[in-house]
């Protein structure tokens, strides 16, 4: 408790601080760490949730997924075939309901919260439990989108998400549930072709991950997870690049105010076929419409 509560009264540094310093107790050496400023462009949305907290203490989500990228996506990466990690990534920018199965508990976060920094610049917008406790699992039946990781898959659980899309990290298996006909990511053949070499670097990096704790990649897989993040990043920025030129503005009389709308069918004009059949669910999620919003205040 003693140590918990010293925990507690250490300073969070400010971005950038390089001299955050925890002692766990007298005669332990001193824990010195630091808070690196995120590669992505800093997010003006902070974590206000947390009541009491100064503001150089509350993170934004882009520190959020900065913190969590090498990690998680390397584990992501090892768990799942990239063919997989698509089919993840597909469904959960189509907020489907999701329940991640793994019974190696680091495991099972990892791959769960590996979306977190995957999906920037979007954010999940409902709930999200990376490790769904037994006595919760009435959140399955809940009528809104969700992420839950499970780790222990007992007949009820099975029965309960037969009708969810089901991800099977133990055995690199996905399965996703359509109303309709299956949806594609636009441009899929180019983006597996740019993703494929980045996903086995990886892989190759982490050779002896099974012998590692999912807590401590190597610095070679984290280097090759950060090229794989930023080429799905940029894939990601590229289809909202052009929101702005769809969208007109409304200024009150005064000039005092204004209000940014999207044209969402001028919009989804600019893809073409299947692509376009992606986009228009996409763009009835709440993710997109959170993400149009912010984009088009700033503007």
């Amino acid at each position: 408790m003693k140590i918990l509560e010293n925990y507690s009264q250490c300073r969070v540094p400010d971005l950038g601080d390089a001299s955050g310093e925890f002692v766990p107790s007298v005669g332990v050496k001193p824990i010195r760490f630091r808070r690196p400023v995120p590669s992505e462009r800093a997010s003006s949305q902070l974590d206000t949730n947390i009541v009491g907290l100064p503001e150089s203490a509350r993170i934004s989500p882009a520190e959020e997924a900065f913190h969590l990228q090498g990690w998680a996506v390397v584990s992501l990466c090892c768990s799942l075939s990239l063919e997989n990690v698509i089919s993840l990534l597909t469904a959960v920018l189509l907020e489907k309901q999701v329940v991640v199965f793994s019974n190696n508990l680091g495991e099972l976060s990892a791959v769960s919260l590996a979306l977190i920094p995957m999906l920037r610049p979007f954010g999940w917008q409902s709930l999200f439990l990376p490790i769904l406790p037994q006595h919760m699992v009435d959140f399955l039946d809940a009528p809104v989108p969700f992420v839950c990781g499970v780790q222990h898959k007992t007949s009820d659980l099975r029965n309960r998400t037969n009708h969810l899309t089901r991800i099977n990290v133990y055995k690199d298996d996905v399965k996703v549930q359509w109303e309709g006909k299956p949806l594609r990511l636009p441009r899929m053949k180019d983006l597996v072709r740019n993703l494929h070499p980045l996903h086995e670097a990886i892989v190759e990096a982490s050779v002896n991950h099974k012998k590692r704790p999912v807590i401590d990649p190597s610095q070679e897989a984290i280097n090759a997870a950060r090229e794989f993040l930023n080429a799905w990043r940029a894939y990601l920025n590229s289809l909202v690049a052009s929101i702005r030129y769809h969208s007109i503005t409304d200024v009150n009389e005064g000039g005092e105010g204004k209000v940014t709308i999207l044209l969402k069918d001028s919009f989804l004009a600019t893809f073409q076929g299947q692509d376009r059949s992606f986009m228009r669910a996409f763009a009835e999620t709440q993710m997109f419409s959170t993400y149009c919003d912010e984009v088009l205040a700033r503007d």
